[in-house]
């Protein structure tokens, strides 16, 4: 797939998000012609890599597709005399390394499972005990039966779980939400999971509990080049655990991995 090719998949993606995003509002976003805009997207049109990123963050591109798309760029058409784009220091998750299939949503699509129950409930359809039922999950998270019930119907409207012969199921196993933006759901759903992390700490403090968890950190005196390396570790880190938990037959139990990397100085 070419660098254009990658763009025209995330504008179309845009789209269906949106019945108003079209040529002519991404356009206006880049400054540029609605037609010329159509050349360039029917590559019809050779562009500059400055002019590539401009598309890229009228897009929404995060970090990782971003560099995923000027890699292409590059490697098609090499660096052009007067680029001057910055180049994201993030790899994209390794591909063809790994063989668990990871679904890309949006943003939009975040919002029915921004609180940490949602895709608790979620990813209970997935476990080998599961019955079918809405009182077997409500339990087996400690939650009230009508929120559980709620939550499902509104996954439902969402597709992120489907129903098969009269029961929930999670569509999709694992997903994973990509924007170069950070509103205010998804900050909401880290806190949340923070405070669950917080509870664990203080309430769940049993020889079981202790031994069920691990809660761990350090801290490190880095450069900007290394942050971005040690970023890339952790990313391809996350995808190994997938592969890990996708080679489980015997799952029980919903476990959570939250990674806060970040400068405590100024």
């Amino acid at each position: 797939m070419k660098s254009i090719d990658l763009i025209k998949k995330h504008f179309e993606k845009k789209r269906n998000e949106s019945t108003k995003f079209s040529v002519r509002m991404l356009a206006k976003k880049v400054g540029i012609s609605p037609s010329y805009l159509s050349l360039i997207l029917n590559n019809k049109r050779k562009i500059s890599l400055k002019r590539l990123e401009s598309i890229c963050l009228a897009l929404d591109l995060d970090i990782e597709t971003r560099n995923e798309v000027f890699s292409r760029f590059i490697k098609e058409n090499g660096f052009q005399k007067g680029d001057r784009v910055t180049i994201p220091r993030i790899e994209p998750a390794p591909k063809g390394k790994f063989k668990t299939e990871v679904k890309i949503q949006t943003v939009k699509q975040f919002d029915p499972i921004s609180d940490w129950y949602s895709l608790a409930i979620a990813d209970c359809t997935l476990l080998r005990d599961y019955d079918g039922s809405i009182d077997w999950i409500a339990q087996k998270l400690g939650l009230e039966r009508d929120l559980v019930e709620n939550t499902l119907v509104r996954l439902l409207d969402h597709g992120v779980v489907t129903k098969v012969q009269g029961v929930f199921k999670k569509k999709d196993q694992y997903i994973e939400f990509r924007s170069s933006s950070k509103p205010e759901n998804i900050r909401k759903h880290h806190l949340e999971f923070l405070k669950l992390a917080e509870t664990q700490l203080t309430k769940k403090h049993s020889d079981l509990d202790l031994e069920r968890r691990l809660i761990t950190g350090m801290t490190l005196t880095l450069s900007e080049k290394k942050v971005g390396l040690l970023k890339h570790r952790i990313n391809e880190l996350l995808y190994e655990f997938i592969e890990i938990a996708n080679d489980d037959p015997e799952t029980k139990d919903v476990y959570r991995l939250s990674v806060q990397f970040f400068p405590v100085t100024d």
